[in-house]
């Protein structure tokens, strides 16, 4: 929101940073994003070593980001003692930076935080009863503080459940999808006369989709699958599955952050074959029915052609055969059929591409995730 006040802002990551997890990245962007719009942003994440001593830079090199930004790590002590001694570096750091308010993704510090008198609002992208511990009672105790403001959610799906158990925040939530990076420039894919490229960009993890592609190569050999993604031994395991006849997916494992558009905009079509029971990064529980993945909206910011799982959370952002093709999750008949479709009916194909593309301009750059939050901020929360 140009014609606001520059705010101070203190960020509450609740995943070390930088890491490989989507939950690294998401902070990343938003604290940028803060930053843009003019405000004075901290970010405080927790880490369980010595933190570089170059962690900006290692910021703008792994996720294309200016970083001007502050970035404070707080060790995890594993000793008797450790979480007083984490609290006491938290209230350090947060009364140094005197936020107007607290924004964080961290259950616990958000609580201590409107404990200690700031006035906070909560990210979250799963139901609290999946974060373990004692997280219904944390939450519990935070939504009771007068501090705090408003509750940010990833989807309709996940507000509905938010908002059914807790119906004393039902008027402080707030529903904000994931975004991506404002890519400078657009670049079409050259006829090189190579094979049809199918690309794949995210994690390796059950319920991702890769189960459906290993599935797909043999019966699309004139295609080429392109598996971004995935640790060393992730790859090793999904590569015993392939027939040795099958050569025609290809696994270039993860990349940087920063380097993973040069793959989208390389594709002659993304995929992104969801099953109904996705997991996470680490041994989460199933996140389909409510998740907002990062990947749907950078495969919209690459313009590229995209299929998708018709699963009834992609429908909060994606329409079938308006701005993607939506195939069922685990028929590899109906993906290799959407494959031909897109390879076959180009012009259709960059339709879609370019409606998507628009779409994600107006509503799904970090930008404009952010004016959002802000803006509805402004409403229920009187913060902004």
């Amino acid at each position: 929101m140009p014609d606001s006040p520059a705010r101070s802002i203190c960020y509450l990551a609740s995943s070390q940073v930088p890491s490989d997890a989507a939950n690294s990245i998401h902070v990343v962007h938003m604290c940028q994003a803060m930053s843009d719009l003019g405000n004075n942003v901290t970010l405080i994440a927790p880490t369980l070593k010595i933190p570089f001593s170059n962690k900006m830079d290692i910021l703008r090199q792994k996720y294309s980001v200016k970083a001007d930004y502050a970035l404070h790590h707080i060790w995890i002590a594993g000793i008797p003692g450790g979480g007083w001694i984490y609290r006491r570096q938290l209230s350090r750091v947060i009364r140094r930076a005197k936020p107007d308010f607290v924004y964080g993704r961290n259950l616990e510090d958000c609580l201590f935080a409107a404990q200690s008198g700031h006035e906070t609002v909560l990210e979250v992208h799963t139901p609290v009863w999946m974060m373990g511990g004692n997280s219904e009672g944390i939450l519990e105790a935070l939504i009771a503080e007068p501090t705090f403001k408003a509750l940010v959610v990833i989807s309709k799906a996940l507000a509905e459940v938010y908002s059914k158990t807790y119906k004393s925040i039902k008027n402080k939530i707030i529903i904000a999808p994931d975004a991506a990076p404002e890519w400078q420039q657009i670049k079409r894919k050259e006829n090189t006369g190579s094979k049809f490229r199918v690309v794949y960009v995210g994690g390796l993890y059950p319920g991702k989709g890769i189960e459906i592609l290993v599935d797909l190569a043999p019966k699309c050999l004139w295609a080429e699958i392109i598996v971004v993604g995935g640790s060393e031994s992730e790859i090793r395991n999904w590569q015993t599955r392939i027939p040795q006849a099958t050569k025609n997916i290809v696994f270039v494992g993860r990349q940087p952050h920063a380097k993973v558009y040069k793959y989208l905009i390389s594709a002659d079509v993304l995929v992104a074959p969801y099953q109904h029971h996705v997991q996470g990064f680490g041994d989460t529980p199933n996140l389909a029915p409510w998740m907002s993945p990062l990947k749907i909206f950078e495969y919209m910011a690459a313009c590229r052609p995209m299929i998708v799982s018709d699963l009834p959370v992609i429908r909060e952002v994606l329409e079938h055969k308006h701005n993607a093709l939506l195939v069922d999750p685990e028929d590899v008949e109906s993906w290799a059929h959407a494959i031909e479709h897109i390879r076959y009916n180009p012009k259709i194909a960059r339709a879609m591409a370019d409606r998507a593309h628009s779409e994600y301009l107006k509503h799904y750059t970090w930008s404009s995730r952010t004016k959002n939050i802000f803006a509805k901020l402004e409403t229920i929360g009187h913060l902004y």
